[in-house]
């Protein structure tokens, strides 16, 4: 009713190009965008463990974590994170060497879309997603919100510290003592689009 006021207010005609939701879309459609691309429920789960033990020349801890996390979008979109550190320490009996390893890892994995589905809250209420013979609909200065369902981003990254102190005391006041390192980060993206997802008029 608004829009047709407003069309009256300004004198212009509707027509099938300037009001497809007036004059060609379902009217008796009345899609709610922002409860069907961002309605959903989002959900967190987390699980940790550890474990460590040890005597007076011997100390080792070893601990993981998970997380795992939904989105509010439609579809499986979701974040999963492990993470694992580990340490051992050793001093001899006589307390001139010492060992000391500790490592930790993580990965992180995510699972969404290629854009922000809560910005196409503004479509009219009754534009159809789908024509007849089932292909995505495409207006003119219009997306379709379902073409960025269908193309998938996921990402996956790996990153690990570890590190060995070895340590030697050679007199009261002199020590030997070697330090290495290990670091490494990766990642690795994948975004696609395929053919059904694209507007027709790109191409």
């Amino acid at each position: 009713q608004v829009r047709k006021e407003a069309f009256a207010n300004d004198g212009v005609t509707p027509t099938a190009a300037n009001a497809p939701d007036l004059l060609t879309w379902d009217q008796h459609t009345n899609t709610d965008w922002q409860k069907m691309l961002i309605g959903g429920t989002a959900n967190v789960s987390n699980a940790q463990l550890s474990l460590s033990g040890g005597d007076a020349h011997n100390r080792f801890l070893l601990s993981s974590s998970y997380r795992h996390e939904t989105t509010v979008y439609p579809g499986d979109a979701r974040n999963n994170r492990i993470a694992v550190n580990a340490s051992y320490d050793y001093t001899s009996t006589d307390n001139k060497f010492n060992l000391s390893v500790a490592a930790n890892y993580s990965n992180d994995n995510d699972k969404s879309y290629g854009s922000d589905l809560a910005t196409y809250y503004y479509l009219p209420p009754n534009y159809p997603l789908y024509r007849a013979d089932g292909k995505l609909n495409w207006q003119a200065g219009v997306t379709n919100p379902m073409s960025r369902i269908m193309k998938p981003y996921n990402s996956n990254s790996d990153y690990l510290n570890s590190n060995v102190t070895m340590r030697y005391t050679i007199l009261h006041n002199l020590q030997a003592r070697i330090n290495l390192g290990y670091n490494q980060n990766s990642m690795d993206q994948y975004y696609a689009s395929p053919t059904p997802s694209l507007d027709p008029s790109w191409e």
